[in-house]
């Protein structure tokens, strides 16, 4: 699956938190090996990736249930778990990354997209 357009560069280096905003967090897995990468979300067409229908009254259940979204303090600890956890993530899963809310938006095809509630959020 291809996310981005041919010159757009992966960040390398995860970025600090007061910039995880402004990135996408991809996860795939290509010929058995899984690789994630920092995507700047202007580099991305994250209309490609449409929020979940019901997001909002799914956040709503949430806390009506007391539940809470998966939490990790720090972006190295989230995207270990992930890697790890991929196939068991749901489109709408809200994950949070160092205080940054990021909502699944893709989890098949080998690929799971989450991007920051703040971009996709109408």
């Amino acid at each position: 699956m291809l996310l981005i357009a041919c010159g757009s560069a992966r960040h390398a280096a995860t970025p600090g938190a007061e910039e995880l905003s402004d990135f996408v967090l991809v996860i795939e897995e290509k010929n058995g090996q899984v690789h994630h990468s920092w995507q700047r979300a202007t580099e991305l067409d994250l209309s490609r990736f449409p929020p979940p229908k019901c997001l909002e009254e799914y956040l709503i259940c949430l806390k009506l249930q007391g539940s809470h979204a998966l939490q990790f303090h720090a972006a190295s600890d989230a995207v270990e778990w992930l890697r790890r956890n991929r196939t068991e993530l749901l489109v709408g899963t809200m994950v949070i990354i160092a205080g940054v809310a990021f909502v699944t938006l893709s989890a098949g095809a080998g690929a799971v997209v989450l991007a920051p509630m703040v971009l996709v959020a109408g």
